[in-house]
């Protein structure tokens, strides 16, 4: 299904079986602590253009439907499967056990550059804030 932003703003909540057929990619988005809500939409997008399995937003970060998450998204947070988990621990611990490999996402410190990365599935993508970036321990 290819929609515009105008067909998109106007979608109702997904059909849990319309969007349970969507073929999605073994990538996970861990958001925690993002604090601008418009990037948040932004991740909701970028989301829906991988075709990620899903997103999870955890700590302090704003959930939808935020109106400023709802505008910067499209309408794109209806039909990414997204969930709420305040400690993402558990979760960490999840991934582990699943072996999904894990990218540390961050704009702090540079630790280093890659222009091309090999991804491998599955995989989890891990945002943190500008401001601390994200945690030690995932």
């Amino acid at each position: 299904m290819k929609l515009n932003a105008k067909e998109l703003r106007g979608l109702g909540e997904a059909d849990p079986a319309e969007a349970a057929s969507i073929r999605r990619n073994p990538i996970y988005l861990v958001v925690e602590n993002v604090y601008d809500t418009y990037n948040i939409g932004g991740l909701f997008r970028l989301a829906d253009s991988l075709a990620v399995t899903k997103i999870y937003l955890c700590g302090d970060t704003e959930i939808p439907p935020n109106h400023r998450i709802q505008k910067a998204s499209i309408g794109t947070y209806k039909v990414v499967p997204w969930e709420y988990r305040r400690p993402p621990r558990r979760l960490s611990q999840n991934f582990i056990k699943r072996e999904c490999r894990s990218w540390l996402l961050s704009k702090t410190k540079p630790r280093s550059t890659t222009e091309r990365l090999y991804i491998k599935s599955p995989s989890r993508f891990l945002w943190g804030t500008k401001h601390s970036g994200s945690p030690k321990k995932h």
